[in-house]
Formats: structure tokens, sequence, C-alpha cells
């Protein structure tokens, strides 16, 4: 018997591809601000969700642990096909070489390889793995409330240190509280302390954790939309910044329209595979794209960029989709 592909989740990460895409093309930011941030916490939530149903369904515990070590290196192989095939473009992006020494810079690489990211997207799969792991050996260890207090308190002082600095900037303990621990996390918003609160909501959504009516979760998302925006214009008027990607209210919308995709009729699209690999293809390498058109032939027509960017993604998708089959290049599959 054929098993139906559940084209719910391809059909969301898609249009998560789009919005990301959107926010780095610089395509009305004003307007659509800070609607396009829920992308990045949905991606998480997706694959957080997808490998804790998964081991959900396994009694065993040496299967289980197979299962963390091939999900673990199914990202790592992700991570290193794209920061091969990107890496001309990240050198010239992150100028690793420029004023420093040869082994000075390949450090540095090193550092970011493992702990921030290398390519723009990159940050993203390390993020994923990191916070994998910590959530599940606390889950072990810990119960499901004091994991999620954990969460929280790091998903808010995240959000206090990047959305609502302006409230501590006369602070001198906080600056050196910054300082030193910054040395270690360069930028929290993207790192496994921002991913954890959304790597934690897709195992609860795994476990069925959200339990609760239609009715009860449009009042979810109309709440969160109206203060995530109230929120958003706030510090916008504030601080003048538009981009910030932590707010306080983000969680309630976020979990709101994971809900309602979780709970829709199983809908199967014949395309769905493929629209599973452009999203993931998009996700990863849309930025470096755009450094191209943005910084290197200076292009700075947003929404030409954007449509440019998705006929380049579409196209390298197809011809992965097709080569990937062919003698010697299975290996094209670690693309998506």
């Amino acid at each position: 018997m054929k098993k139906v592909v559940n084209s719910n989740y391809d059909i969301l990460k898609i249009i998560l591809a789009l919005m990301v895409l959107l926010i780095h093309s610089r395509v009305f930011p004003k307007i659509l601000f800070p609607w396009l941030i829920i992308a990045v916490p949905l991606f998480f939530m997706i694959s957080s969700y997808f490998f804790f149903s998964k081991i959900k369904k396994l009694e065993n515990e040496n299967e289980i642990k197979k299962e963390l070590k091939s999900y673990i290196l199914r990202n790592l192989k992700l991570y290193l096909f794209w920061f091969i095939a990107l890496l001309p473009i990240t050198l010239e992006m992150r100028g690793y070489y420029v004023d420093r020494s040869f082994i000075k810079g390949t450090l540095i690489i090193i550092r970011d390889f493992l702990f921030f990211g290398t390519f723009p997207a990159s940050w993203f799969i390390i993020a994923l793995i990191i916070s994998t792991l910590i959530i599940f050996y606390l889950s072990k260890k810990l119960t499901y409330k004091r994991v999620f207090l954990i969460v929280l308190v790091i998903y808010l002082i995240v959000t206090l240190r990047w959305t609502y600095s302006f409230l501590f900037n006369n602070i001198s303990i906080y600056q050196k509280f910054v300082r030193y621990y910054e040395l270690f996390i360069k930028y929290s918003y993207n790192s496994f302390p921002f991913a954890l609160i959304w790597t934690f909501l897709g195992k609860c959504a795994a476990e069925d954790r959200f339990k609760w009516s239609k009715k009860t979760n449009i009042f979810l998302f109309i709440f969160g939309a109206v203060t995530l925006f109230l929120e958003s214009l706030m510090i916008r008027n504030i601080t003048g910044v538009i981009t910030n990607a932590c707010y306080i209210s983000l969680p309630l919308i976020t979990v709101s329209i994971f809900w309602f995709v979780k709970n829709r009729e199983v809908f199967s699209f014949k395309y769905s595979i493929f629209i599973r690999k452009l999203s993931t293809i998009t996700y990863v390498t849309h930025a470096s794209i755009l450094h191209i058109l943005f910084d290197v032939l200076i292009i700075n027509k947003s929404i030409f960029n954007f449509f440019i960017t998705i006929i380049i993604c579409s196209v390298l998708t197809l011809i992965i989709n097709y080569f990937e089959n062919k003698r010697y290049l299975k290996w094209l599959k670690y693309a998506y």
C-alpha cells in the first residue's frame, strides 16, 4: 500500500521559505515586518515535531539513540554540502582572511562552523542540532514544566538582550554581562538559545500537549497577532528598529498557526516532495544569492531580486532533482 504524503507541512514550509526570502530581499519591510519573523520559529517547530514524533513511536532506547544520531548526521550532511558549495561566496561575505593570518582565519571558520554558522542560513542548522540535543536530554532528566520554565527564561533573556536592550543601556553590570556572554554566544537571536523554545514547542506538539478547541485557537491567533503588532510598533517607535527577530508575544501566534496546520485534514499534493526539496534549498541558498545581487552586482531592486532568487532556487532544485539519481551523483541528496 502506497504511503500517503502529508502535504500540509510541505506547503507550509515553502510559504515559510518565501517569507524568509522576503525578509532578506527587503521587500516592504515596514509593512511586512514583524509578520515575516514567524517563519523561522515555525521551521524549528516543524523539524522538532517530526523528530520527536518519530522517536515517540520507538520503545527501545538503542533505537531512539540511533534515530537521534541519524537526525544529527542528516543535518550535518546538509550543512557540509552547502558549506562546500557556497564557500567562495561565504569567504567573500565574511572576510575570514581579511587582515588576519591564515591560521587565525581558519580557527574563526572552525568556531563559526561549530557554534554560530558560516554561510548565512547555516546558523539555523547548527542551532537546530544543539537545541534538539539539549531538549532531548533535559526532557529525560526534568519534568515538562521545568523544561518549559528553563526555555522560557532563556527566550526572555534573548528577547531582552536584542529587542529590549535599550532598557539597560546605562547599567554597567548588564553591559559587562553581555560582553562576557557574547564571547561564547555571538548572536543569541541567531543561535541555539533562540531555538530552544521553538524546539521544545515542536516536541510538545509531537506529544499532543496542544489540546484546545478551534475557537480557542482562533482567539490565540487573533490575540497573538494583535499583541505582536502592538509590541513591534512600540519597539519601532522607541528604537527606530523594525527588524527585531525576538518578541515576547511571538510564541502565541506561532503556536496557533502550527496547531491549525497540525489539525487540518491531511492533504496530499502531487509535487509535495519536490516542494519539500525546494523549500530547503531556497532557505539555505537564498541569502548567498541575494548577497551577489545586492552587494556584488549592486542591484538595489528588492522585488526584482526576490523573484530572481526564486527562479535561481527553482532551477537549482530542478537540476538537483534530475541528477540525484544518476550514478555517482547520489550525494546530491544531501542538498536537502
